[in-house]
């Protein structure tokens, strides 16, 4: 992690002079939405898929990536950008920097982190990698890719044709708990992360109604493990 020089843009599409590789990440990543390096593979797997560096998704939207992630190791479901972006659609930024996801109506799951993200984008710091952790940042963009000044629109949440059984039975998971009107809170989730104790009693209690995936999705998943 290094300082970057005053004035340096974080959209540069470019690593101009510098000699090593690098990405930028905002402070904010690491203090509130407690970001880690190196990138899982589902965090590499959906900037390839959007198409985007680190820095151009918005914190909320970080947030709802690492909610996901936390609550899926904790209900032992794999990640999966399909299953994800069967959740969230994107919204491209128009003549804004940031692309944001938004949940797609009737299959919303996870409570906006901060409704007013304040005071965060002029504090960002570069990601190198190093001798001891050579690929700490390959396998997603690492530099801002250009969507143009086009009219902001959403990107079309995937759909289930397409889709592994697997994955298709996540899907209906999910959608059965947004249809239950059942909205975990993002930002207690991230908090609770390494607490066991307090995922079971939020995670749980939010479950109530249906305290593990369906017969169908338990067969599959223990399929999938063997």
């Amino acid at each position: 992690m290094r300082p970057c020089p005053p004035g340096e843009p974080i959209c540069t599409d470019n690593q101009g002079s510098s000699d090593a590789p690098f990405c930028f990440v905002y402070a904010t990543m690491f203090k509130k939405v407690k970001l880690r390096f190196p990138f899982t593979r589902f965090e590499r797997e959906l900037l390839i898929e959007l198409d985007i560096a680190p820095a151009q998704l918005h914190p909320n939207s970080w947030a709802f990536v690492r909610a996901y992630q936390v609550i899926c190791t904790h209900l032992g479901h794999p990640t999966s950008v399909d299953v994800f972006l069967y959740l969230f659609e994107a919204k491209n930024p128009g003549d804004r920097l940031w692309v944001s996801l938004n949940g797609v109506t009737g299959r919303s799951i996870l409570s906006i982190f901060q409704q007013s993200y304040k005071d965060w984008k002029g504090k960002f710091v570069r990601i190198c990698c190093n001798d001891r952790d050579p690929s700490l940042i390959d396998g997603f963009p690492l530099y801002w890719v250009n969507k143009g000044k086009k009219e902001a629109s959403f990107r079309k949440a995937r759909g289930l044709e397409k889709m592994w059984e697997l994955d298709r039975d996540l899907c209906n998971f999910w959608k059965g708990v947004a249809s239950s009107n059942v909205t975990l809170s993002t930002s207690s989730i991230i908090t609770y992360e390494f607490l066991e104790g307090q995922l079971d009693v939020h995670i749980g209690l939010s479950f109530k109604f249906s305290s593990s995936p369906n017969s169908n999705l338990r067969m599959v998943l223990n399929s999938s493990m063997h």
